[in-house]
């Protein structure tokens, strides 16, 4: 079976390939992410290794695609293999194909004239940018998949305040559920989350330049603001995952539109933060997610808001 999966945003595009390989993925089934410098696509595409029942095999387009520079311009030439889809009937049936391209395709390019007559209409899923309409009953059925209780009320304010980037949007409700009571997310709350979320992001500037002054100033106003310092630990540990993600992507020498595409950002947010993240070492970023995780528990088990505050005071002194 062959699926086409295209659009204008990653992070959707992403949760289908994931529903898909859920979907086609059974026990005996091999599942490979074709690379074009290892990989040869026609064994894939037309045999079955002596102990492969099934297969899944998951193609990039940008893969057919080659960069031609003249002196004035550059342009994209199609590289697809159409001697191999031309026969696409005699792929066996218990070999599944997905393409996929986290970027608006050029219709007119015969590969994807191609690509459109041989997936069946119904099974080419093609990912548009959100209409306004559209993006709280998403949000809505991504709260009901997670089992998030959250009222329309309270999604209205989540996209008043970040907006329609669906990587976000769904970020911001897991965050959002980790702090929320069994009445589930309400306005409040996320007005709460949004208010503190500028000066957090200062405050995390400053700690990773080392600045502990501004930190320690930063941080203060930080708890002022927030009715629980819960509420700051857990967009703190999100933000700090992401680094330490990042890190290892960088450190295993993974380019900008690659980590981009690994965990669903936009490839200039990833090239901003790594530049901030130059000279920090992955041991920095393990002990302050240490620290955080030990403050979450020590919150929970009945730490005072005081104690609370002097403890996180003297880690960001003993960091310098």
């Amino acid at each position: 079976m062959l699926y086409l999966i295209t659009g204008t945003d990653p992070y959707r595009i992403q949760l289908k390939l994931k529903e898909l390989k859920h979907e086609l993925l059974k026990t005996d089934v091999k599942f490979i992410n074709y690379d074009p410098k290892i990989d040869d696509l026609e064994t894939l595409l037309f045999s079955l290794s002596f102990f492969e029942n099934n297969k899944l095999i998951a193609i990039n387009l940008k893969a057919f695609e080659k960069k031609k520079k003249d002196k004035d311009n550059e342009s994209t030439e199609d590289k697809f293999p159409f001697e191999l889809f031309e026969k696409y009937k005699d792929i066996p049936e218990n070999i599944n194909v997905i393409f996929y391209s986290y970027e608006k395709v050029d219709k007119r390019l015969k590969s994807i004239k191609l690509l459109d007559k041989i997936c069946e209409k119904h099974e080419i899923e093609e990912f548009k940018p959100w209409k306004q309409d559209e993006i709280a009953k998403w949000l809505q059925e991504r709260a009901k998949n997670k089992k998030i209780k959250i009222d329309k009320d309270a999604i209205e304010k989540m996209i008043e305040f970040y907006g329609n980037d669906s990587a976000v949007l769904d970020n911001e409700l897991n965050r959002l559920d980790n702090f929320a009571n069994s009445e589930g997310i309400s306005s409040t709350l996320i007005e709460e989350a949004c208010k503190t979320n500028i000066n957090m992001f200062h405050f995390v500037d400053y700690l990773i330049k080392k600045d502990f002054i501004k930190a320690l100033s930063s941080f203060k106003e930080l708890i002022s603001l927030a009715d629980s310092p819960l509420i700051i630990i857990a967009g703190l540990q999100t933000v700090f995952r992401n680094y330490l993600l990042l890190i290892n992507l960088r450190d295993l020498k993974k380019k900008e539109n690659e980590i981009a595409e690994l965990i669903g950002i936009h490839a200039f947010r990833v090239k901003k933060d790594l530049e901030k993240l130059r000279n920090i070492k992955t041991d920095f970023i393990f002990n302050v997610l240490k620290f955080l995780n030990k403050s979450e528990y020590e919150i929970k088990s009945g730490m005072s808001s005081e104690d609370f505050l002097n403890l996180r005071f003297n880690f960001l002194t003993h960091q310098k």
